[in-house]
């Protein structure tokens, strides 16, 4: 039997009648399907949600978690206040070291902070997302993070590296967290964003995870030198600093976990 649907009534083409079809059933499906989908996102949130409070209540119960955790909540901000007055101070230093990069000079100059900064975004989202169900690990985080930032203004007081030439401003709105409106330029070895990322890397547990972290960390770092605002020798030594912090990190922990259980 023949399907006759338009004005002239002329039988349509097959792949038609089958494609009218197949948008018939699943504008059958989707109202019941609505629903479902609705309830098992639900249900997901109810479960994270659950899971995060009981881990972070068993973790709570101890007296030297809770004492580390908020003193790493006290120094932060404080880190945190001192490296906008370090950097604004590096910045007007007229004593410096003008580095000569091959690589860079090889390499030509372009605005890239839009990948940059969506790296960075996503993996942070992940991580936040990730590691606030695991209480120590996210103290770990916080706790290499601190680390890092005082590595870095000690790094960068000895080195006071001169800005590569040819660099193009970074656009990049975790930075102006830290900077304010004022372009920094001279926050150089080693990089803050790779070895942030690194880090980060440390402290994931999921394959799948790791796997596009450690994606982001090596196109960052490559996307930084396009930019011009890092050495080479920046982004290869943020790595090693950012292990160093992290595994400081985790003997911390270790260390407060010991003295939880002795007690």
């Amino acid at each position: 039997m023949k399907t006759y649907t338009n004005k002239f009534d002329l039988p349509l083409h097959p792949v038609t009648v089958i494609s009218n079809h197949v948008n018939g059933q699943v504008e059958a499906i989707l109202p019941a399907l609505h629903p479902g989908i609705i309830a098992w996102g639900e249900y997901k949130v109810r479960t994270y949600g659950r899971l995060v409070r009981d881990n972070w209540h068993n973790e709570w119960s101890s007296k030297s978690f809770r004492r580390t955790f908020v003193l790493i909540l006290l120094i932060l901000p404080v880190i945190l206040f001192s490296t906008n007055y370090f950097f604004n101070y590096i910045q007007d230093s007229k004593t410096g070291v003008l580095l000569n990069d091959l690589f860079l000079k090889w390499l030509p100059a372009k605005n890239v902070s839009i990948p940059i900064t969506f790296f960075m975004s996503s993996v942070i989202i992940l991580c936040v997302l990730r590691c606030i169900s695991n209480p120590r690990m996210f103290t770990t985080a916080l706790m290499a993070l601190s680390f890092l930032l005082i590595a870095r203004m000690l790094t960068i007081s000895i080195t006071r590296f001169f800005a590569p030439a040819g660099l193009i401003e970074l656009k990049d709105p975790i930075c102006n967290l830290m900077y304010g409106s004022r372009c920094i330029t001279r926050d150089l070895f080693f990089s803050g964003h790779t070895a942030t990322l690194f880090i980060l890397y440390l402290c994931s547990v999921k394959k799948v995870d790791k796997y596009y972290i450690l994606f982001a960390v090596v196109s960052v770092g490559f996307l930084l030198l396009v930019q011009h605002v890092h050495y080479t020798v920046d982004v290869l030594c943020a790595p090693f600093f950012a292990f160093g912090c992290f595994w400081i990190s985790k003997r911390i922990m270790k260390l407060q976990g010991a003295n939880a259980k002795s007690k």
